[in-house]
């Protein structure tokens, strides 16, 4: 009998009435139970997200911040991520890592070079 009275204040945090714990099927505190783990993994999933809407902001500032003259502006997105939309195709999600990986060695050699040419002149 003390498990059910230790038991007891978790339900009812749960939000499960006194009534209902004593009175009711046992199986409906599994529901109660099953209930707050969901809850629980919703309030997870939207500081996730708050998270990474911060992690957004933060960048747009600091890239409008540190960014080369005549840069384009980053802009904070206008509208909600979409939730619904379909995951990049790994194909695409290649190709894009190719581009900016072409990109970064372009510009280290263009770096390269132009160190080369400061120390030749030197």
């Amino acid at each position: 009998m003390d498990l059910l009275w230790d038991a007891f204040p978790v339900y009812m945090a749960f939000g499960m009435s006194s009534s209902e714990y004593w009175n009711e099927n046992p199986y409906l505190a599994v529901s109660y139970r099953e209930a707050h783990k969901l809850k629980d993994k919703i309030k997870n999933n939207d500081a996730w997200w708050q998270g990474l809407y911060v992690y957004k902001a933060v960048e747009t500032v600091h890239y409008n911040l540190n960014k080369k003259k005549g840069a384009a502006e980053q802009h904070y997105p206008d509208k909600p991520f979409d939730l619904e939309a379909e995951p990049e195709k790994p194909e695409d999600q290649k190709q894009k890592v190719i581009e900016q990986l072409n990109t970064l060695k372009a510009n280290f050699d263009a770096k390269q070079r132009q160190m080369a040419e400061v120390k030749g002149t030197t």
